[in-house]
């Protein structure tokens, strides 16, 4: 599949070659650097879900676009987009507008993950196959930091959780990812302290209707290292025998700052694993495997120094 960016009356499209033919969708984006952001994150279930605020100064709703060969979701949020951008046409779309769109496009994607899951299962040994729930959005969401969504913030976390992870088999392992975004840069904002992802991580784990292997949630910028203000809700974390993994080590500080922080976080919680803030996908490197040999030999030298 071939991609490239050509501006259309302002807003950005992208031409995508495939097997079935040329498709052009919007990215909802003005700018070129955004729009490739947007494209290079897209790729989720397997097909390529478009997702971006028309201008983010402007703080507008975002345009959907998707392809997904010919599926009932294609249809339902190619309507929604559609919808979506004669309500933009119109002036500035109200609360309910945007409700209904949205509800209209989460219900169709969660068919569709649905489906996805009884494919992937079929395709990978459960036993071989692990699944993380990716949360940054609904993270930005409950605090509201996204200007663009309604009301409705925790539902839209907790509704698929409850309908979704249960139709997972037991034998597959899953987790949740807890963080504050990388779009342009992390943190996307700066956040009070863990309550958020505590609450979040509690109620997922009591929820999910089946085991939860792992939580993982993003920790502070290294500023805030010995910030006992910002750890201190870890002491609510009610997630039994879930794994928990703190993402407080950050390529800014190296071993001294994963030690600060590992100190400051066990004041209120005794049993945790430590990981990159967010992942391995937006680290420095030549390589992953590099990035994950930094990784390694950092939370290696930390296990020797608290032991």
């Amino acid at each position: 599949m071939k991609t490239q960016i050509r501006p259309s009356t302002g807003i950005i499209t992208v031409v995508i070659n495939t097997p079935q033919g040329r498709r052009t969708v919007s990215t909802g984006c003005t700018s070129p650097v955004e729009a490739k952001q947007v494209i290079k994150s897209a790729n989720i279930a397997g097909i390529e879900v478009l997702a971006k605020a028309n201008a983010l100064s402007q703080a507008t709703p975002p345009i959907l676009s998707t392809i997904a060969n010919g599926s009932v979701l294609a249809t339902t949020i190619t309507n929604a987009a559609s919808q979506l951008h004669q309500l933009l046409s119109q002036g500035t779309p109200t609360a309910n507008d945007i409700t209904s769109v949205l509800q209209a496009s989460e219900s169709a994607f969660e068919d569709l993950v649905a489906r996805e899951l009884v494919r992937l299962t079929a395709a990978i040994p459960p036993g071989e196959l692990a699944i993380q729930w990716d949360m940054a959005y609904e993270v930005q969401d409950i605090e509201r930091v996204l200007a663009w969504t309604p009301e409705g913030a925790w539902e839209r976390f907790a509704g698929p959780v409850a309908r979704l992870t249960p139709q997972i088999p037991e034998d597959v392992m899953v987790g949740y990812h807890l963080c504050y975004g990388t779009f342009p840069e992390w943190p996307m904002y700066e956040a009070r302290d863990y309550e958020v992802l505590v609450r979040m991580a509690n109620y997922a784990v009591a929820n999910s209707g089946r085991t939860v292997d792992w939580v993982h949630m993003a920790g502070p910028r290294y500023l805030r290292s010995e910030d006992k203000r910002f750890f201190r809700p870890l002491s609510d974390l009610d997630v039994g025998d879930t794994r928990v993994y703190l993402g407080i080590v950050l390529p800014v500080d190296g071993l001294p700052g994963l030690r600060r922080r590992h100190a400051t976080a066990s004041r209120y919680l005794s049993d945790f694993g430590v990981a990159m803030y967010c992942g391995f996908g937006r680290q420095p490197g030549a390589d992953g495997m590099e990035t994950m040999r930094e990784h390694a030999a950092v939370v290696r030298a930390l296990r020797e120094a608290v032991s």
